[in-house]
């Protein structure tokens, strides 16, 4: 038997040799050596090498630049899904309006769509009023959040008409409606 002063000095020199030395195993027993391969294999084996961490941050960053463009553009697609929804309910709601009302079209605000109103226009409440609300509220336009209404002249709106801050360009005199924005004016 190996004295256990000796065993010590053997594993901190077999540190400075290769630990598959002939001559470090030689003056270890057994059990000894046994347990100092095995950490040697564990403490070589735990963890990732540069190479495998870098090639994971290159991929996690190929997806990256591929996802992130995507969620842009389907906010703007939303966005554009939006304002035609709301262009097609506000252009049904004002021709249903100038159906109940013999032709006539709410006025500039377009405020007679969200109350109550007998056949000449006049907004009240009860029975005497049975047109309307034909909605709520008026919807934002979703590129600027603002419900303002702009009226214009032209039918269609043109571009020169967008004003780039308001809600909706309305045409007071056909009932027709576009949203104010350069992208979509044309919708």
């Amino acid at each position: 038997m190996v004295p256990v002063e000796n065993c010590r000095r053997s594993v901190i020199a077999a540190d400075l040799v290769p630990y598959d030395s002939p001559n470090v195993r030689k003056k270890l027993p057994v059990h000894v050596w046994e347990r100092f391969v095995v950490m040697k294999r564990r403490v070589r084996n735990s963890g990732f090498t540069l190479v495998e961490v870098l090639i994971v941050v290159v991929i996690m960053a190929i997806l990256a630049a591929t996802i992130i463009p995507q969620f842009s553009d389907s906010t703007k697609d939303a966005k554009a899904a939006t304002t035609k929804f709301n262009l097609h309910t506000l252009r049904s709601q004002i021709e249903l309006y100038k159906t109940h009302h013999d032709g006539a079209l709410p006025s500039a605000t377009l405020v007679e769509l969200t109350q109550s109103t007998n056949a000449a226009g006049t907004a009240g409440t009860g029975a005497a009023f049975p047109y309307g609300p034909y909605m709520r509220e008026l919807p934002a336009n979703p590129f600027t959040n603002s419900t303002t209404i702009t009226v214009v002249e032209n039918d269609p709106a043109e571009a020169g008409d967008v004003t780039e801050g308001g809600g909706w360009l309305y045409n007071e005199e056909t009932g027709g409606v576009w949203v104010d924005h350069a992208d979509y004016v044309t919708e």
